[in-house]
């Protein structure tokens, strides 16, 4: 910009009355997609429901198993980087839509940009610190996942185990790349450097188009990974569908991250260029919906990892669809009317019985006739969760059928449906 542009930009601005200024900014809060005063609310109650989701898992956690576990651990850092990255958002916001308003060549925010000119460089540190919080928040409940997932892996297949520790290994490379090759790469500076960025990045266009594209990618890619590895168990297992639905909803929750990230990289256009605070408002969104997804998962054992509840969901819908059997509904009966039955040969082909203490010392090196060790990892929940399984249901399966049982104990998927249930 040119002395002769700059002093006539001077002389405008001073001559703007208050209120042309307010309404000026008003304008600026109203430009893109999402206006300023939306994008708040809908990101407080975002915002709030994930510090609601978190203290209940806490708590759960707390009164059911008395400590906190290494996943526990990644969700609540994962959390503390989302209240970092909210209160710069929060204190932040107006410069961003002044910054995106002035990129798409609004004449009255270059105007009041011109009166801020120190503040909009300052705002390339914030842009750093924000986007800091916000990747590593999203992918710190990536890890969560993967921490949860990591006590499964004993016993089961090796190409699964080696395309595990791809993912985990994938995510921190994507991760370091979002946080700082991309910044690297649009704009390495900061400060009043930053004035080489302003209002053309140094980065030519056709690297503009694919790290927009490649960091949705990236974080996507990331995501079903995640969302894979329980999948890859359970579509290997012999148990009941409903079993699966159950486990799976749960496991999966971060599908929703991925739809954020969809979301994001469908981004529209505005006024010719690209929509910031689209951007900016489902990145947010997704480290928030992220946070409650991982919190939910601890809810698991509640709504799915009853027996009882299962059993009776089950019974229900033999009854809707027309698959109950005469034996099934003798068996129902003699329940409700409290006496001891025993199942019949044909129920017992519906049922295969979860995993459960027995055997799995055995299973994972240890002795079933010793007692576990007492000296555990307090970052490691396998050990200890999986002793805690279901017991008495196990005996009264073996006792039924010895067979199903061995099957059940060596079924990978049957161990995820009994540490999911106990977690």
């Amino acid at each position: 910009m040119d002395t002769t542009n700059t002093t006539a930009i001077a002389a405008i601005a001073a001559a703007l009355t208050p209120e042309q200024i307010v309404q000026a900014q008003q304008n600026i809060d109203n430009f893109g997609s999402i206006a300023a005063h939306d994008f708040k609310i809908a990101i407080g109650i975002l915002f709030g429901l994930a510090v609601l989701c978190l203290l209940l898992r806490i708590l759960i956690r707390l009164v059911l198993r008395r400590r906190l576990f290494l996943d526990d651990s990644f969700l609540i850092f994962g959390f503390v980087c989302l209240t970092g990255g909210t209160v710069v958002l929060y204190e932040r916001l107006y410069m961003i839509y002044l910054e995106f308003s002035v990129l798409a060549g609004d004449p009255t925010a270059s105007i009041l940009a011109f009166q801020q000119t120190d503040e909009l460089f300052e705002q390339s540190k914030w842009n750093v610190a924000y986007l800091l919080f916000l990747w590593t928040s999203i992918f710190a409940v990536k890890w969560c996942y993967f921490a949860f997932f990591h006590p499964l892996l004993r016993g089961t297949w090796k190409w699964i185990i080696y395309y595990y520790w791809f993912a985990v290994i994938f995510s921190i490379i994507s991760w370091l790349f979002l946080v700082v090759g991309e910044k690297l790469i649009t704009c390495p500076y900061v400060g009043k450097a930053s004035a080489k960025c302003f209002p053309e990045l140094p980065a030519s266009k056709q690297a503009i188009v694919a790290l927009f594209w490649l960091g949705p990618a990236l974080d996507g890619l990331t995501d079903l990974m995640v969302v894979s590895i329980p999948i890859i168990i359970l579509r290997r297992s012999q148990m009941r569908l409903l079993a699966k639905l159950g486990l799976g909803t749960f496991l999966c929750l971060s599908v929703f991250m991925l739809a954020c990230s969809i979301l994001r990289a469908a981004g529209p256009s505005y006024h010719g260029t690209l929509d910031y605070p689209w951007e900016v408002f489902w990145l947010h969104s997704e480290a928030c919906i992220g946070i409650i997804m991982g919190s939910v998962t601890a809810y698991r054992s509640t709504l799915v990892g009853s027996n009882n509840v299962a059993d009776k969901v089950q019974f229900y819908l033999n009854k809707i669809i027309g698959r109950r059997t005469s034996s099934a509904i003798a068996d129902h009966d003699t329940k409700r009317a409290g006496k001891k039955a025993q199942p019949s040969q044909r129920h017992l082909l519906l049922r295969i019985p979860g995993a459960t203490l027995t055997g799995l010392r055995t299973l994972f090196g240890g002795n079933s006739r010793t007692r576990p060790a007492s000296s555990i990892a307090p970052t490691q929940n396998s050990d200890l969760d999986l002793l805690e399984t279901d017991y008495h249901a196990y005996i009264k399966g073996r006792q039924a059928d010895p067979e199903r049982a061995r099957a059940a104990k060596d079924d990978p998927a049957s161990r995820l449906s009994c540490y999911a249930n106990n977690v």
